[in-house]
């Protein structure tokens, strides 16, 4: 005779109320942090982030700046990035979809893409900080950079192209891996993709 949770199985002859009011707690907790919060979280993200795009993208045409490129670059990485992370949120933590079908697009597209959008974020925040070091340490070659009319075409060529090239081809095998299971813990359900 087992009530089995998440991650856990409890023999009924050995539960007390407490115990099962606590699991319930926790249950609940998953549903408001995974679910709620990072979902409102994402959304302001998102807001904020084609806000700053807005803003920003407007100048590098008059800047011709290498570090207002990558700035751009990097928001809109992390734009799609928390857009990934609010549509799971939504569908697997908020609507607790928990089919076989939802298990697979979670398992061959939602993560890989999420994957993906993560570490292309954190290879553009390198590739500023690398920017910034030639700015300050060899402040001559940076400013013959900056006074070619073509150095947001040069940045996009030497930095965001090949970061994101690379980024997609590293993580081609995560698409086609073949994974026997999966587990995706839904509040208080847990769902298989094979």
């Amino acid at each position: 005779n087992q009530i089995k949770w998440p991650e856990t199985s409890i023999n009924c002859s050995f539960v007390d109320p407490m115990g099962v009011m606590r699991m319930e707690t926790e249950s609940d907790i998953l549903f408001w942090v995974k679910g709620v919060c990072i979902l409102l979280i994402s959304i302001i993200g998102i807001c904020l982030n084609i806000t700053t795009i807005c803003i920003i993208f407007p100048q590098t045409r008059q800047l011709k700046s290498i570090f207002s490129v990558l700035i751009v670059a990097l928001f809109a990485s992390d734009t799609i990035f928390l857009a990934i992370q609010a549509s799971i949120s939504l569908i697997y933590h908020i609507l607790c979809v928990s089919s076989k079908t939802s298990s697979k697009v979670y398992a061959k597209v939602l993560l890989p893409l999420w994957n993906i959008s993560l570490a292309h974020s954190i290879f553009i925040t390198v590739a500023l900080t690398i920017e910034r070091y030639i700015s300050l340490l060899h402040p001559d070659f940076y400013k013959i950079l900056i006074k070619r009319a073509t150095s947001r075409r040069l940045c996009f060529i030497v930095y965001v192209a090949p970061i994101t090239i690379f980024t997609f081809l590293f993580h081609i095998p995560s698409f086609f891996i073949n994974i026997s299971k999966v587990l995706i813990q839904v509040g208080s359900k847990n769902s298989w993709a094979s």
